[in-house]
């Protein structure tokens, strides 16, 4: 399950940082877009089953399941209602949310499983 959640989140950070540093609204940006929010919810339901901070419970970092879900639902209903309204406020919650998806739960969250005593510090440094 670490790897199926490591090999989604590594997409999604690939893929997030293109969508941040490139154009946005074309076709490419919202077709990658769905690729990455589909990455994200596989991302955050695989973190159901993993629990190796606390064999059988659940740890702080769990708190991201229902707000990477949550914004994920809301960033996409932000962009749906201002390409039906054009009002620039939807435009801009749907870029906020999104951004604060992409550090919070990916980088933030990628920043703690580098910690001492988990599986990807062991990886990388041995």
């Amino acid at each position: 399950m670490i790897a199926l959640h490591a090999a989604f989140a590594i997409g999604a950070a690939i893929l997030g940082a293109y969508i941040l540093l490139t154009r946005k609204g074309t076709a490419r940006h919202k077709a990658i877009g769905r690729v990455f929010g589909g990455l994200m919810l596989v991302v955050a339901a695989s973190s159901i089953f993993i629990q190796e901070i606390n064999p059988g419970h659940y740890s702080p970092i769990h708190l991201l399941i229902p707000l990477t879900i949550g914004s994920v639902i809301f960033g996409s209903w932000s962009i749906g209602q201002y390409r039906r309204t054009r009002r620039p406020a939807y435009r801009r919650a749907h870029a906020i949310t999104m951004t604060m998806l992409y550090f919070g739960a990916l980088v933030v969250a990628g920043l703690f499983a580098l910690a001492p005593g988990r599986l990807f510090h062991t990886l990388i440094f041995g």
